[in-house]
Order: structure tokens, then sequence, then C-alpha cells
């Protein structure tokens, strides 16, 4: 959930970003997870879904893999605010402040990794929480699926699974 006011406008890749709608000091709490605003849904909830359900969610699912491999702990993030158009840099705005992957999902908090001026877009990186890509390697498209197999954006359809371009 988003914690700080924010905005949605144009990214610099031709899409939406998550733009700062105040200064932000370095330290404050930027988005925290909340069941009741982002849902979690396994690898095999996630496969269970019709079609038409994943592409009404898109691109937008962030990946969490279990560090211990626990299927059911592995599955992607839902967002249902506009921390859901958080953009991707290897030099975020915001992450976490320790480097220890956890289950208890209570604990996924992001902060402010440097002061964020008003109007500059919120990023994190996308590697953190799926660092070996085991979500996409299922074949479910999410947020760093670009990352992963780099396409032209007009050849990617928001379908929630992956698009294959014949050369």
């Amino acid at each position: 959930m988003l914690l700080v006011k924010g905005f949605i406008g144009p990214d610099s890749y031709g899409g939406n970003g998550l733009f700062a709608g105040e200064d932000i000091q370095k330290g404050t709490m930027v988005w925290r997870y909340c069941p009741s605003v982002t849902k979690f849904l396994s690898v095999k909830e996630y496969l269970a879904m019709s079609p038409a359900e994943r592409e009404k969610i898109g691109k937008y699912p962030y990946p969490h893999a279990d560090v211990n491999g626990d299927m059911d702990a592995t599955g992607v993030f839902i967002s249902n605010d506009m921390s859901k158009h958080v953009n991707h840099s290897s030099d975020p705005a915001i992450g976490p402040l320790s480097d220890l992957l956890s289950n208890d999902w209570s604990e996924h908090i992001d902060y402010a990794l440097r002061d964020i001026k008003y109007g500059e877009e919120i990023t994190c990186d996308y590697m953190i929480c799926d660092p070996d890509n085991v979500v996409h390697n299922l074949g479910i498209m999410t947020c760093k699926t670009f990352l992963i197999m780099p396409l032209p954006r007009a050849a990617v359809k928001a379908s929630g699974s992956l698009v294959t371009v014949k050369a």
C-alpha cells in the first residue's frame, strides 16, 4: 500500500510511472504490504485464473520467489493502488533496508533509499524478490518480464502470459 502522496504520469519509456506527490525524505516508509490493497497469488492460484482474469491484471504482477523453494509461497503480488505503476531502476528510489527475504509479508516494507523530490519518479529494483527469475521461468508475465526478454513495447501484450514473437 502506498504510504506517501503520489501521482501517475508518463515515464521516459512511453508508459506510465508513479511520481512523488510530495518531497520524501530518505528513510521514510513509502510502501507496505497490506492484504486489503495488495493481494498475493501463489503460482498455482495464478495459473488457475482464466485468460480474461490474467488479461485484466496484465503486466502489473510483482514476482516473489520463496527463498526455500516453497511453491505455495512463490507467486505474484497484485497491487490495487497507484503503487502498481512503480517502475524498475537499477538505482531505485525505494526498497527494503535489509537484504533478507522474508515470507512474513507483514515485513515487506519499502523505504526511500535517498531523498525523493516532488515530481521525481518513484522506482524500485524488480530483481530483489525473484533474483533467479523463478516466476518468469514458470511462464508468468510480470512487471519484470521486459528486463528478462526485452521486446519492443508494441510486441508485448498485457495478456498475463508470455508472448512469443517470431523473428
